[in-house]
């Protein structure tokens, strides 16, 4: 019971740093005049790939001898399912406030075969998900090899 609950606390807190991590860096381009530009949102796997990978490794040091690849995975999924639902709730919050800018990046095609922000939403979400699987397995990759102390 006590390693799930750490697990829980653990993948809502990094998801958490990591959800505004890309509100900030969402926030940064739009500052700078960059929000259209879709490719730039590449960079987004570094930063969910930072809170995920940093949940399994505190994850891993908590846990120590009970650790193994399969817990360690689920945490780093679930960090990454947790960090697409809130960042999935910051984009409807900010079409609530800066409307103008959704309609203008569905008018102009900037996501494909996205009409409403709700297929928007859908799009970020499996980009968000591949990525989550991605970004864990690479992590696991890392932190499975013993290092010398």
């Amino acid at each position: 019971m006590k390693t799930t609950q750490t697990a829980s606390y653990l993948s809502l807190r990094y998801a958490s740093y990591t959800t505004l991590g890309l509100c900030g860096y969402f926030s940064l381009m739009l500052l700078l005049g960059l929000a259209e530009h879709t490719l730039l949102r590449t960079f987004n796997i570094f930063i969910l790939y930072w809170g995920i990978h940093k949940s399994i490794s505190v994850y891993k040091h908590i846990e120590m001898k009970d650790f193994n690849f399969l817990h360690g995975y689920k945490v780093g999924i679930r960090t990454g399912i947790l960090t697409t639902i809130m960042f999935s709730m910051s984009i409807v919050i900010f079409d609530l406030i800066n409307a103008p800018f959704i309609e203008k990046v569905l008018t102009n095609g900037q996501i494909e075969n996205a009409g409403t922000i709700f297929e928007i939403i859908g799009i970020i979400s499996i980009e968000a998900i591949g990525s989550t699987i991605i970004c864990t397995y690479a992590s696991m990759q890392y932190l499975k090899i013993p290092r010398l102390k």
